[in-house]
């Protein structure tokens, strides 16, 4: 069995993002810094990406509201983008998913801000005519207070409850090889 390495296309590699809180939320993208997908018999076997935590943007905001936002999600209350600039997910084993033609189940191991959990998620894979593999996830969960990140988060508010920003946001990739 050979495997081979194909890098992605940072050009068109996403990731998509979308965070609740009491009566509403934001949804935004986040950049690619690098990324190496594994495959082995024209399926996805493993790989590594790293994200550019400085890329963070929000989609549903104009003006000094979007730039407030985007500062925020930037400073320590959230990322910390200064001290940690990346975020990295190893992909640590991928299944077949047996009903489901194309579909794995993707488990693997994500660091925000230092610390690593492990992850699991649904995935859909696909080849092109021209040898260009596309994995496109389903919803992710993702609960920041696993990665210490609880600003706003319930549990850890003493006052204000009206003002809860979800424990989990939801994120969604779409990966491209070159």
């Amino acid at each position: 069995m050979e495997t081979m390495r194909k890098s992605i296309d940072l050009n068109n590699s996403i990731i998509n993002w979308k965070a609740f809180k009491t009566g509403g939320g934001h949804h935004g993208t986040l950049k690619f810094k690098s990324g190496e997908i594994e495959i082995t018999e024209n399926v996805p076997s493993g790989g590594e990406f790293v994200f550019d935590m400085n890329s963070i943007y929000d989609i549903d905001q104009i003006g000094i509201l979007k730039t407030k936002l985007i500062e925020d999600l930037e400073s320590e209350r959230f990322f910390d983008t200064k001290q940690y600039p990346d975020s990295s997910f190893k992909i640590t084993s991928v299944d077949h998913v047996a009903d489901d033609k194309g579909y794995y189940a993707v488990s693997g191991n994500l660091t925000i801000k230092g610390v690593t959990n492990e992850i699991a998620f649904k995935a859909e894979f696909s080849i092109s005519d021209n040898d260009v593999f596309n994995i496109q996830t389903a919803v992710i969960g993702v609960d920041r207070t696993k990665w210490g990140i609880t600003f706003g988060a319930k549990g850890f508010l003493k006052k204000l409850e009206s003002h809860i920003i979800a424990n989990v946001f939801d994120v969604t990739a779409n990966v491209v090889t070159q």
